[in-house]
């Protein structure tokens, strides 16, 4: 299967294979399943989607409530293909039926949704996020969509939908940097582009604060790469305005485990932190797991490390400015400081009780976001 048309042929015939086997015994059908999921590996990295044979059933959504039915709709599903269509786009059903329940490994949320529009033969596929009252993210990505020019590391808001369940946000559809994390030890696809992405990542965020604006979510479940593998930043749910580094909030938001220790505990009593210097932190533990996954390919990570390691400074005031990686020409040398070199030299153990905190984090299994 040296090209894509014998692959899709061998594909075929293996669906093919499938009907035939329907109704046969479990054990003769459970080898030809072990088959498919052999070529999902091996056709992965050609970015064709992974499906997995399983029984749907209801899953438990990142805010803690129930996922879609096996219908693959949040409720009223036909009222909502018709809203869809109504406003140009179909709904692109997330399974298929054949000998079994077929579903992606990666699945996106339920309140996110594959479209494409009506009528259009180039089956392009966008993304159909819906919102909550609560959400910021149509406030702030309007707000940014009036700054020019515009940053190439930020997702671009296309359209507004609104149906009876509530407000989609149309996106361009991008592939998920966290898959790739997740299913691959060596960063899959992504092998050799990290210190580019980590790039891409300083600019996006470089921009944002530079406009006053805060993600509060950075981490990679919220960053997407383009087919020429640039990354940009999605989910701006809980970002906020704020004025410079120096203005603080004492709201609880984020992701445990990439947040800024500054933030406290969700129980907690509240204190007093920078949005700004917050995303340096996260940042820099973004570039920690891409700095872990390029050393683990034995690979340079051109300073990468070195920079998470500063990014993660416990006093939020040590933390360099993201500018500083954001080109080649502007990036530290491994171990180099940013104007603050004597701190770091006079101050070793700190460094080391960074490394090994995030070291332990990654560890622990990963917690969602929790926003009140």
């Amino acid at each position: 299967m040296s090209n894509k048309g014998e692959r899709l042929q061998f594909a075929s015939e293996l669906y093919n294979l499938s009907s035939y086997l329907e109704g046969e015994n479990d054990d003769k059908f459970a080898g030809v399943a072990s088959k498919v999921e052999d070529l999902n590996t091996s056709i992965r990295y050609q970015k064709w989607p992974q499906f997995n044979l399983k029984k749907s059933t209801g899953r438990t959504r990142t805010d803690g409530t129930e996922g879609r039915s096996d219908n693959g709709q949040d409720g009223n599903g036909s009222d909502e293909d018709d809203e869809f269509e109504a406003e140009g786009y179909e709904l692109v059903p997330d399974h298929f039926e054949c000998g079994g329940t077929w579903e992606p490994l990666y699945k996106l949320p339920p309140h996110i949704r594959t479209v494409r529009r009506v009528g259009d033969s180039s089956g392009t596929e966008f993304i159909a996020k819906r919102i909550s009252d609560k959400s910021n993210e149509l406030k702030i990505l309007e707000f940014l969509r009036t700054i020019k020019p515009p940053s190439n590391h930020i997702i671009t808001l296309l359209k507004t939908i609104r149906t009876s369940l509530g407000k989609y946000l149309i996106f361009p559809k991008r592939s998920s940097i966290d898959e790739e994390l997740q299913f691959y030890a060596d960063g899959g696809v992504l092998r050799g582009k990290f210190v580019q992405l980590s790039r891409d990542l300083a600019k996006g965020l470089a921009f944002l604060h530079e406009h006053g604006v805060a993600h509060l979510d950075i981490k990679p479940e919220n960053l997407v790469y383009t087919v020429s593998f640039r990354l940009q930043i999605i989910d701006f749910d809980i970002a906020v305005r704020v004025k410079d580094a120096d203005q603080e909030i004492n709201e609880y938001c984020g992701s445990p485990g990439w947040m800024a220790p500054e933030i406290g505990e969700e129980n907690g009593p509240p204190t007093m932190y920078s949005p700004i210097r917050a995303d340096r932190w996260s940042c820099g533990r973004v570039f920690y797991v891409f700095a872990e996954r390029i050393r683990r390919n034995g690979d340079k990570d051109e300073g990468l490390m070195a920079f998470a390691t500063r990014l993660m400074d416990k006093n939020p005031r040590r933390r360099p400015s993201l500018l500083e990686w954001s080109e080649p020409s502007n990036a530290p040398p491994s171990g180099s400081g940013n104007g603050s070199e004597k701190d770091e030299e006079e101050r070793p153990e700190a460094r080391k009780r960074n490394a090994a905190e995030v070291i332990g984090e990654l560890t622990n299994p990963e917690k969602r976001r929790k926003v009140d």
